[in-house]
């Protein structure tokens, strides 16, 4: 049962009805002996974080994070580093995307590469910013390449280099996505 709960709090999300998927996670994780908590509980923080509730995101995910047994803690590492983002607390964002970049089976590299660099860029920190930047650009999966040499031209224009920043500020709006 626990995991049929889960699944329809996956399709009440797909659907943006997050107070339904938000039922349907607790509901799974109140079945007893349901062995998937850790995804679980990731989902619920997705699920708190798109209401914009991310006290409560960032509590879901350390219990995702909590469970041995979770097999894809890169993903609450990388929902952590976003809720930490939105709350302007970098310097936390950065620890929880280095660990989702930690975790072999984090398929999200490009993304997390690119908030990453954000972050560092916020703190200011553009080489590092940079680096981060061309990591996400080099991941094929990844596709927002706009947004990633805009803050590419933010990170080169904050060290002074406007030839480069115009150079990346270009090469965004040509993206067409």
């Amino acid at each position: 049962r626990g995991a049929t709960w889960s699944n329809m709090g996956l399709a009440h999300m797909a659907k943006g009805e997050y107070d339904k998927a938000i039922q349907c996670y607790e509901a799974a994780l109140a079945e007893p002996g349901y062995e998937q908590s850790g995804a679980t509980w990731s989902n619920l923080g997705l699920a708190w974080a798109a209401k914009q509730d991310l006290a409560n995101a960032i509590a879901c995910y350390q219990r995702a994070l909590a469970d041995t047994s979770y097999q894809s803690p890169g993903k609450a590492w990388y929902g952590m580093g976003n809720a930490y983002s939105a709350q302007e607390r970098y310097e936390q964002a950065v620890e929880c995307y280095l660990s989702a970049l930690k975790d072999p089976s984090f398929d999200q590299v490009g993304a997390a590469s690119a908030r990453l660099g954000e972050a560092y860029r916020l703190l200011d920190d553009p080489d590092r910013a940079i680096a981060q930047l061309q990591r996400a650009l080099s991941d094929p999966q990844y596709t927002a390449r706009g947004e990633a040499c805009h803050t590419m031209g933010l990170a080169y224009a904050d060290k002074g280099d406007h030839s480069e920043a115009i150079a990346h500020f270009q090469e965004a709006l040509e993206d067409p996505d």
